[in-house]
């Protein structure tokens, strides 16, 4: 276990619901924890701060902020300019970004919110570079993609739902109209398909780290752990992996390549078919455990056979009439 003692902070801001600021006191913190406040604790700490004329205060949490734009925001020609001037005069600028460039500006603005008491952010980032950049670069030689690119966190292989590895550039084809970028990117997507494939028995994916992720609390498998506790990893891992054949199938169409499309449009469709076998239930109208996620995400797939289709309509409309959810799947919205 790590410990911290700050000693002799002059004034701790507690953010309570007293709104309390004490003077004078020690802060001890165990496992990155607030374990004790108060005058002289007596706990032994792994490492001691002296903090004789500090302040301590939470971190503060900015809720809006646009990190790739760091680099441009001293040029003295926008200074004054208003909203859309301003705007207009920066996306010349902005539309040559690359991967490099947001890297940097991110990590320097992380940087100055961290040094004035930030440590919190949201970043609303929405100027994507006109290819898949350090997604490529950040591919194994097997297909495995990773969850952070560059990678500097997370897991590798990713978790089976990280299918945005492929919509990166099936959206920016979508707005650009150009096909070099899935040019670029196909043999990559289709790389990453083919190491799911490699982890599939009878086409249903072997592995998952996050499944529906992030559901509410009381459908996770704890407060600490916000995996669901209601819908089978698995399911969703497999349900990504028939998504991502059926669009390879559609960019290899469009890169004229037949063949390849064709055969991403049979793997499809054995997924598909191993999928129903495991988790399709015709008489109950149900997939899977038959919770939100499970049935929500088959809709958005795609999946089931017509005739199921309105049923499970049906039934997943039914537990929304009391306004509960028990999924943060996109396809439950």
């Amino acid at each position: 276990m790590s410990s911290l003692m700050i000693r002799d902070i002059a004034a701790l801001v507690t953010c309570n619901d007293a709104d309390e600021e004490l003077h004078h006191v020690d802060l001890f913190c165990e496992n990155g924890r607030i374990a004790a406040i108060g005058p002289e604790l007596t706990q032994h700490a792994d490492r001691v701060i002296n903090g004789a004329g500090m302040f301590c205060y939470p971190g503060l949490i900015n809720t809006h902020h646009h990190l790739y734009q760091q680099f441009s925001r001293n040029l003295a020609k926008v200074q004054n300019l208003e909203l859309f001037d301003w705007l207009k005069t920066l996306y010349e600028i902005w539309k040559r970004l690359d991967e490099t460039v947001v890297r940097y500006s991110s990590l320097t603005g992380m940087g100055e919110l961290m040094k004035n008491g930030c440590t919190t952010c949201f970043d609303h980032h929405y100027v994507f570079p006109a290819n898949c950049g350090d997604l490529i670069g950040a591919q194994s030689p097997d297909g495995a993609i990773t969850c952070t690119a560059p990678y500097i966190f997370g897991c590798r292989p990713a978790d089976p739902v990280c299918s945005s590895y492929l919509l990166a550039g099936w959206e920016a084809w979508l707005h650009t109209g150009n096909l070099e970028i899935l040019e670029e990117g196909f043999e990559g997507f289709a790389a990453w398909n083919a190491f799911l494939r490699s982890h599939s028995e009878n086409g249903i994916v072997d592995y998952s780290y996050y499944g529906d992720w992030a559901a509410p609390a009381y459908a996770c498998q704890s407060e600490e752990f916000a995996v669901s506790a209601v819908t089978p990893g698995i399911l969703m891992s497999t349900g990504y992996y028939y998504f991502n054949s059926r669009l390879l199938a559609q960019i290899a169409g469009l890169l004229g390549k037949p063949e390849r499309a064709e055969a991403f449009r049979r793997e499809a469709e054995g997924i598909r078919e191993a999928f129903l076998k495991k988790w399709w239930n015709a008489e109950t109208g149900c997939v899977g455990t038959g919770s939100q996620g499970c049935q929500s995400f088959a809709l958005w797939l795609d999946i089931l056979p017509a005739e199921g289709r309105y049923f499970v309509s049906f039934l997943y409309s039914l537990p929304l009439r009391d306004k509960t959810a028990s999924t943060s799947s996109p396809s439950g919205r």
